[in-house]
């Protein structure tokens, strides 16, 4: 697939893009895996984020932009596309009162007690290693 992809991308370039230089960048779910793409060098190892399991199956980001608030077991699932469902969202009310926890130890556990009471449980991934390959510096 990359092999096809470098040899679109590599026919004669426009007048305006000349000297440009062509890459791929992708990222990796460090959960299935680090960097052991040929030719591609590591950019950067994200964080992990704070995601919830639902007991629908659902896992929910607890913060990023552009989520779509999903209740437990909320029946809409079918009619999602992928794209919002890669991006769902811990529930409004929720997310809501979990702003109002503090950071001071007794505060934190009733965080994840105040999650487990609506049916989230807490999923610890490992991060997001960023990947380019440079398929053309643009000095040719």
């Amino acid at each position: 697939l990359n092999a096809a992809f470098v040899r679109e991308i590599a026919r004669p370039k426009i007048e305006d893009c000349e000297g440009t230089g062509i890459d791929i960048v992708t990222s990796i779910d460090r959960d299935f895996g680090t960097n052991s793409w040929p030719k591609f060098e590591c950019m950067d190892v994200m964080n992990p984020l704070p995601m919830f399991l639902g007991t629908d199956g659902i896992r929910r980001h607890a913060v990023g932009v552009g989520l779509t608030p999903l209740d437990n077991g909320e029946d809409v699932v079918k009619s999602m596309s992928t794209s919002m469902l890669l991006r769902v969202g811990l529930p409004l009310h929720l997310t809501n009162e979990l702003e109002t926890c503090h950071v001071d130890n007794k505060a934190d556990r009733s965080c994840w007690d105040l999650a487990n009471k609506y049916g989230f449980q807490p999923v610890f991934d490992a991060g997001v290693e960023r990947l380019m390959l440079i398929v053309d510096d643009g000095s040719a």
